[in-house]
């Protein structure tokens, strides 16, 4: 029988990259997005991460449909550009909601099912987690609080031999990061990757696929069967290296 991984997210440049390798290592995906754009060659939840009763129904479908599930990878994420002189109670609420909130429940109700395959979760946090810049402070907030469930469900889950890690991914070549970009009207956005490229160890930007083989690395029972909440950072050295430097 194959595996089951739960993807949300499913249609950003990190989530469609961790779709594509789950299913060329034959596991069976279901991945969420709100966005409804576009063909998947996997089962497709449209699903709105702010909704409680479309979660549960989300879990309800997996149980029903699949009666098990391996693996959560808790990828779904938004992002605001903005001072806290200009933040909103529904900017807070969005982010909070997306990158926290649902992550949290969607775990809590899928607990029973990963108890049953000793399963795992990994969730995309950020490096905004551990080193931020300006305008970001909501985002960093949530990430930060994602990387620290992370560290807490790993203690809780264990006795369940789930284990629960994250990735921390730094410039990402995504629409997102795009779109992180254009929070500073100075200069254009290639201009703009080549000095976030120039900023790291590696002198470039990551790739999407290096997101999902990290990720399909933590997920696999094999390969990091020891692993526990790490923090595992995949942002080509950029946070590494001292800023005065």
């Amino acid at each position: 029988m194959k595996k089951v991984v739960l993807v949300t997210g499913c249609k950003g440049g990190i989530g469609a990259a961790i779709c594509n390798k789950f299913i060329h290592a034959g596991w069976q995906v279901i991945g969420t997005d709100i966005n409804e754009e576009g063909e998947c060659d996997f089962d497709f939840i449209h699903l709105d991460l702010q909704k409680h009763n479309q979660i549960k129904a989300l879990v309800h479908h997996i149980k029903e449909k699949y009666s098990r599930l391996d693996c959560i990878i808790n990828n779904a994420a938004s992002q605001i550009c903005k001072s806290i002189s200009n933040t909103s109670f529904d900017d807070w609420d969005n982010v909070m909601d997306i990158n926290l909130k649902a992550p949290y429940f969607l775990i809590k109700y899928c607990r029973p099912l990963l108890k049953a395959t000793q399963g795992n979760i990994v969730n995309i946090s950020s490096i905004h987690s551990i080193a931020t810049s300006k305008k970001m402070s909501v985002y960093a907030i949530s990430k930060s609080g994602l990387s620290q469930l992370t560290r807490s469900l790993a203690i809780d889950f264990a006795e369940d031999n789930i284990r629960v890690n994250a990735i921390l991914p730094g410039a990402i070549l995504t629409d997102m990061l795009i779109a992180g970009l254009s929070r500073d009207q100075s200069s254009g956005a290639p201009k703009k990757l080549k000095e976030l490229a120039d900023k790291t160890v590696l002198k470039r930007i990551g790739k999407p696929d290096e997101i999902a083989e990290a990720t399909y690395f933590l997920a696999d029972n094999n390969a990091s069967s020891f692993i526990t909440g790490l923090s595992l950072v995949v942002d080509g050295g950029a946070t590494i290296k001292l800023s005065t430097e």
